[in-house]
Order: C-alpha cells, then sequence, then structure tokens
C-alpha cells in the first residue's frame, strides 16, 4: 500500500490578470501623485501613496499568495481572505482618496472627460450619490454578505473559481460603498456624514 502523499504543498496563485490589474492601478496612481504633487503638494500627503500600497498588497495578499490555495481548504483562512478585501484594502484604498491622483495620470482630453462624469447633474455622479447614501451603502454591504453565506452560495463558490472571482468583487465593491460614507474621500457629492455616525 503507498503512502498518502497528503494535500498538495500551498503555493502563490498564477493570476496574471489580477497581478497586471494591481500593477496597472499602482502605476496609474504612483504616476497621477507625482505629477499632481508637482503643482499642489499641499493636496497629496506623503502618506497617501502609503495607503494605496497598503490597499493593493492586501488584494494581492488576499489573491495571489497561498492564502487563496488555503482559503479553499480551511474555513478561517477563507475568512481571513475576505477580511483583507473589505477591512483592509477597501478602507485603506479610500483613505488614500485616490481619485484626484488617477485623473492626474490621464493624459488632458480624458481627465476633461472624466472630470465631466462627475458635474452636478451627471448621471454617474447622482447614481453613485444614491449608493454611497450611508443607509444603502449599509443594507448593499449586509446583503451582499448575508447572500454569499448562505450554505449553497458558500458551497457553490468554492467549487467554481469563475463564482469565487464574482464572489471577491461583490464583497469587494460592496466594501467601497460601506466604507465611502465613513471615510469620506473625493469627490464630495454631499455633506459629510456626522462622526457619532460614522462610528455607529
Amino acid at each position: 500500500m503507498g503512502c498518502d502523499p497528503g494535500p498538495p504543498p500551498l503555493t502563490g496563485t498564477h493570476r496574471p490578470g489580477i497581478l497586471a490589474l494591481l500593477l496597472l492601478l499602482g502605476s496609474a496612481y504612483a504616476t497621477g501623485w507625482w505629477r499632481l504633487s508637482r503643482r499642489a503638494p499641499q493636496l497629496v500627503g506623503w502618506w497617501r501613496p502609503l495607503l494605496t500600497l497598503a490597499g493593493l498588497g492586501s488584494v494581492a495578499l488576499a489573491l495571489l499568495s497561498p492564502l487563496d490555495a488555503l482559503a479553499h481548504r480551511r474555513f478561517a483562512a477563507h475568512m481571513v481572505q475576505h477580511m483583507l478585501l473589505v477591512a483592509v484594502a477597501a478602507p485603506a484604498l479610500l483613505l488614500a482618496d485616490p481619485l484626484a491622483a488617477l485623473l492626474w495620470a490621464l493624459p488632458a482630453r480624458a481627465r476633461v472627460r472624466a472630470g465631466r462624469l462627475l458635474v452636478r447633474g451627471a448621471p454617474v455622479r447622482r447614481v453613485w450619490q444614491t449608493l454611497t447614501r450611508m443607509p444603502v451603502a449599509w443594507l448593499s454591504y449586509a446583503g451582499v454578505l448575508w447572500l454569499w453565506h448562505l450554505p449553497w452560495a458558500y458551497e457553490s463558490a468554492l467549487g467554481d473559481r469563475l463564482l469565487h472571482d464574482l464572489e471577491h468583487l461583490a464583497f469587494f465593491t460592496s466594501a467601497i460603498l460601506f466604507w465611502w460614507p465613513v471615510v469620506s474621500p473625493a469627490p464630495h457629492f454631499a455633506r459629510s456624514v456626522h462622526p457619532v455616525l460614522r462610528v455607529v
């Protein structure tokens, strides 16, 4: 009788698409931050790139490291992976206040066109303003977490890579909505939420 070789060793996940996206976002932020810092240094604190690095690094740790493989074997690792996305990466990236830097990474014409999407009355601005209202953001986040932790959804996501990716995208997107009124990054569509409500 042969010996049971046991589970294969844990290695990082080979996901070139995710890696390329993270590198693209990091490079764009660095380019925009550098350009903006030369024009208006008071608007771009030195600590913002560190938060961007922490946020993107948390996404990489969750999705590209051996933690991703371990998450398919251990419930605790699965939850750590999700917490990195919703409780570390999302708030860190919003605290970095990335919009201005990302806009300044674009060519001048593209920057103007992107800015038009956010002017008062623009459909994109109205939709985002609605989605980031605190009650809507909180209910969306809670609903997404609840849905994906139903037994059938949880088991399906573990058994299908595409569905698992969709789960991660849903978690991260809903976490951005949840943290937006708490962190209040630019653009500011409405008055800031009272600090007591942010804590709640």
